[in-house]
């Protein structure tokens, strides 16, 4: 991005001085982008006037067909949080038509790697936050400006899911054999299952490499694959990714009755025996998004599957320990 693109962004939406002058952009490729997207930093000099040293760029992957669609899923909430999330905090500068976001870096927390596993308090934190989103579009219709937000049978994540795995004809790697053949058997009735009032709109992506955690709140970003669905959709994905199995083993009915708690408080109630076979269902969705990346990369880029599975394994365990598999 050019200095005289990037001073023109940010002046057009309010961020800039009009006597301020950017001499230089630099970019950074960082990690966290691939098949879904591409992600840099941008780092800025200034003439005189000091502004904001670095930026994020967020842009589509050449490497994926959809990836456009996700782009612009994001790009329309972006777009609108301010009107329609309020209480989801929105680091953004610019979301435009042009398939690429320039975001606020943040500072002062963290990310944490899925496989290293959050603590229980960053645990709490990402729960209640998820789940005050769950409850702004509980079992609600959406108005005519949130047309964007599909249902889970036909939103680009959704579709992206279900078409790579029923094009898959090959032989499913150990791990899998025992679940994504039935799975893939009966997406319908799984899709059913997870789209079966009560709806809300979910993030579709909620994990702690999606979650930047301060001492006592968390701000989201990715949201690619937001949709409409049951919210266990994106507890089920935090908790089987992103604690280690023995957190989770000692603690997810507890996050589980803090997240009907925060329900509670804005006037919800979702009882425990729908929460937990709504968990199960979700449980068995968290195959669905890495599998179909990985099939990207098998039957596209004729690339052989991986050795090890670590966050599926996670997921499979979780699978095990709840018998979620009967809930099909």
């Amino acid at each position: 991005m050019l200095p005289a693109q990037l001073e023109h962004i940010l002046r057009s939406a309010g961020w800039l001085a009009a006597d301020t002058r950017i001499l230089s952009v630099m970019p950074e490729t960082l990690e966290g982008g691939g098949l879904v997207g591409n992600v840099q930093r941008l780092h800025v000099t200034y003439a005189h006037t000091p502004g904001p040293g670095t930026f994020i760029v967020k842009l589509p992957s050449y490497q994926l067909t959809e990836s456009a669609a996700f782009s612009q899923t994001e790009a329309f909430f972006y777009q609108q949080a301010s009107s329609w999330f309020p209480g989801i905090p929105a680091p953004v500068y610019y979301a435009g038509d042009e398939n690429y976001l320039l975001l606020e870096e943040l500072h002062n927390g963290c990310f944490v790697k899925q496989l290293a596993g959050c603590n229980a308090v960053q645990a709490q934190l990402a729960i209640r936050q998820i789940a005050q989103l769950h409850a702004q579009w509980w079992d609600r219709d959406l108005p005519a400006g949130l047309q964007w937000v599909q249902a889970l049978n036909t939103s680009p994540a959704g579709n992206f899911c279900i078409q790579r795995l029923q094009a898959y004809g090959g032989e499913w790697p150990a791990l899998l054999q025992p679940y994504l053949p039935n799975i893939t058997n009966r997406l319908g009735e799984l899709q059913s299952l997870l789209m079966a009032a009560p709806r809300t709109i979910v993030h579709g992506d909620y994990h702690s490499q999606n979650i930047f955690f301060r001492e006592d709140n968390v701000t989201l970003i990715d949201f690619q694959f937001m949709q409409q669905a049951c919210g266990m959709l994106d507890v089920a994905r935090f908790i089987a990714t992103s604690l280690t199995t023995e957190l989770r083993r000692s603690m997810e009915y507890t996050l589980l009755e803090s997240y009907r708690a925060c329900l509670h408080a804005q006037g919800i109630l979702y009882p425990t025996h729908r929460c937990l076979q709504d968990y199960k269902a979700a449980l068995l969705w968290n195959l669905l998004p890495p599998v179909a990346l990985h099939l990207v990369k098998v039957m596209e880029a004729g690339k052989p599957w991986p050795a090890q599975f670590p966050i599926l394994q996670k997921c499979i365990t979780a699978i095990e320990d709840h018998g979620a598999m009967q809930v099909l």
